[in-house]
């Protein structure tokens, strides 16, 4: 995982290696995610250190802008498989929202060995 900052730090860059190929998602949080911290209130993109491993859900969807296709991806949920540098066990991931609507149809873009 990469984390890419905006202007706003509202954007966040993943990325999957697999031997010489190389895949990049990029998306948006509606809100910020309800992330436990310490300073209080939610996480933004800018929050996420650099080498994190995670699954994100979201929603895309594909727009014409003048005469290019662009595609906006809105996450809607976090979960973390290693944060800063320590992995976090299968029994105690937990999913973080990061919108206000908790019932959502979504897909999922991640690192999962299956």
């Amino acid at each position: 995982m990469s984390n890419a900052k905006g202007p706003e730090g509202d954007r966040l860059t993943l990325t999957f290696t697999k031997g010489d190929k190389v895949d990049a998602f990029t998306g948006h949080f509606e809100t910020a995610c309800a992330v436990p911290s310490s300073k209080g209130g939610g996480m933004m993109p800018s929050d996420i250190p650099e080498g994190t491993v995670m699954t994100v859900f979201f929603n895309g969807e594909s727009h014409k802008v003048e005469g290019k296709k662009t595609r906006d991806n809105l996450i809607l949920a976090i979960s973390f498989h290693v944060w800063q540098g320590q992995k976090v066990e299968e029994s105690k991931r937990k999913v973080y929202f990061c919108t206000s609507n908790h019932s959502s149809t979504f897909r999922f873009w991640g690192n999962e060995k299956r």
